[in-house]
């Protein structure tokens, strides 16, 4: 029984404002993708990872593999959605045991912590899946317009989900099976489109520094948190 990261790096990232996709911005000579990839290359359960790139950016993405000298490393045609991506890492992994784990992350997600990628393998090997998670602290409400509210959401019992999401292969091979399906699927990821099978959910502990680069304050942040300062 083995666990394999699969990293999502096939979207353009068009919110942040930048003239490259946000998982290719780099700080020290070092793209966003890579300082996600050496998060889980740190992990001695990961026995390999796949990066599902972008298919103009593969030369790119091969170029950081070898100058970083990254082992076990492996790379996938991104796919038209971010659903098709994972059906492409997931039949990249078709002589796999149906029994190994995959740990879906997102690429722009560089900050994820060593603790959480553990706690998520521990949860998913007892229950089968396990999606990274933190508690809602803020208070909630409910907005159909998005200004006007007359409802309180408790939050005693919400969680906002992250990833790592891991899951059973053969698990995702069932989900996966039909690419038609998947195509047509309005599902954003493979943790939704598990929870609409109706299947239950299992949730591990993350943080609240497992931030996704998405809009241009986000990629300040990275800047500023990986710059070396003189």
């Amino acid at each position: 029984m083995k666990n394999r990261a699969l990293i999502l790096a096939g979207g353009i990232g068009s919110r942040t404002g930048e003239n490259i996709p946000k998982q290719f911005i780099e700080v020290n000579k070092k793209p966003v993708v890579c300082y996600t990839i050496e998060k889980f290359l740190e992990i001695s359960e990961i026995y390999e990872i796949f990066v599902v790139c972008l298919d103009s950016w593969i030369p790119k993405m091969k170029h950081y593999i070898n100058c970083f000298k990254y082992q076990n490393v492996h790379i996938c045609k991104g796919g038209i959605t971010g659903l098709d991506s994972v059906y492409n890492g997931i039949s990249a992994m078709n002589s796999y045991d149906g029994s190994d784990f995959v740990l879906i992350h997102d690429a722009a997600r560089p900050f994820i912590d060593a603790e959480s990628i553990r706690q998520n393998i521990q949860t998913a090997q007892k229950y089968g899946c396990a999606v990274c998670s933190v508690d809602c602290v803020e208070t909630l409400v409910f907005s159909k317009d998005g200004l006007r509210s007359e409802k309180i959401v408790q939050r005693d019992c919400l969680k906002r989900i992250m990833t790592p999401q891991t899951f059973q292969l053969k698990i995702l091979r069932e989900l996966f099976s039909d690419h038609t399906k998947i195509l047509a699927s309005n599902s954003p990821s493979a943790f939704c489109l598990y929870a609409d099978a109706g299947y239950p959910v299992y949730c591990s502990r993350g943080t609240e520094r497992n931030v996704k680069i998405t809009f241009p304050e986000d990629v300040e942040y990275f800047k500023n948190l990986f710059t070396v300062k003189i």
